[in-house]
């Protein structure tokens, strides 16, 4: 648990450092106000990802497009199974037709 705290502490101290290095840099005029939104965007995505790893869920929430995608997976080849015994039936219910006289 310290080491994410730790972690933690040094998302939030790099993100502050970059936004103030930035802000250093860009020159007084009308893209500061725009740069900053963007920035604050940027903390509050830090802060929920790291927040995240902090609280344990970063596995639960990286997990879940992986158990979503291998239901889908599992569907699809459902339906690709039942279309193709369908496809089956039915070319074998047209022989059968063509071989009676």
């Amino acid at each position: 648990m310290p080491e994410r705290v730790c972690l933690w502490m040094q998302s939030v101290a790099c993100y502050f450092i970059f936004q103030s290095a930035l802000l250093h840099f860009l020159p007084e005029g009308s893209y500061k106000k725009y740069i900053q939104f963007y920035m604050g965007l940027l903390f509050i995505w830090v802060l929920i990802v790291t927040g995240g790893k902090l609280l344990g869920a970063e596995e639960t929430i990286f997990e879940m497009p992986d158990m979503e995608l291998q239901e889908e997976t599992e569907s699809q080849k459902e339906w690709e199974q039942k279309a193709y015994d369908a496809e089956s039936r039915y070319w074998q219910e047209r022989e059968e037709e063509v071989d009676k006289p």
